[in-house]
């Protein structure tokens, strides 16, 4: 925890981790982001983009400014998609199921495996 902290992966709320918390979706998007960003692997992305990545989702819309960037990058790197065709479900817990995918992705992208 104090490793993916110093990287800068995890800041908490108000600076308290809650480790016993789910996370949800949208904050394993922000952080797969940073994870991206610690080899400049994140791509850049404009506003446009974010736009129409947000497009793509049925509940777009809700997904919360703070991570919207970041769900932009997660998913035209291609370490997350939608739950459902057009759902991206932000505020859901994320599964173990998917953060296994979502980490075995992002080692795949930084070329670890």
């Amino acid at each position: 925890m104090e490793t993916a902290a110093n990287a800068g992966l995890i800041v908490g709320f108000a600076g308290n981790f809650r480790p016993e918390e789910p996370i949800t979706r949208l904050e394993m998007a922000v952080i797969m982001s940073r994870a991206l960003g610690l080899r400049q692997a994140a791509p850049e992305v404009t506003e446009a983009e974010v736009t129409a990545t947000l497009a793509r989702f049925d509940d777009g819309a809700s997904i919360e400014s703070w991570g919207s960037t970041a769900v932009t990058q997660v998913v035209e790197a291609g370490l997350m998609q939608g739950r459902k065709l057009q759902e991206y479900a932000p505020q859901e817990d994320a599964t173990r199921a998917e953060a296994v995918v979502v980490l075995k992705r992002l080692l795949e992208n930084l070329g670890d495996i």
